[in-house]
């Protein structure tokens, strides 16, 4: 259905899997994806930076609402 498709977007669906550690946090709880580590993140991986940086924004407010759901259950 959404699977990625190519080398390019395989690699930066393995960097946004292992985007868990790579968050801004406050009381209230995961505020937000920190952009900086995600992309030291993905150029470590050697992913495509252009299509991360089109990406991360589009889906940052879906993982922070699936990460809040998962620490408050």
């Amino acid at each position: 259905m959404n699977a990625p498709e190519g080398d390019a977007a395989l690699i930066a669906w393995e960097v946004i899997r292992r985007l868990g550690g790579q968050v801004r946090v406050g009381p209230a709880g995961v505020t937000g994806l920190d952009f900086g580590a995600a992309l030291a993140l993905a150029a470590a991986m050697g992913a495509d930076t252009p299509l991360l940086i089109d990406l991360l924004p589009d889906i940052e407010p879906i993982l922070v609402k699936a990460w809040n759901k998962s620490l408050s259950e």
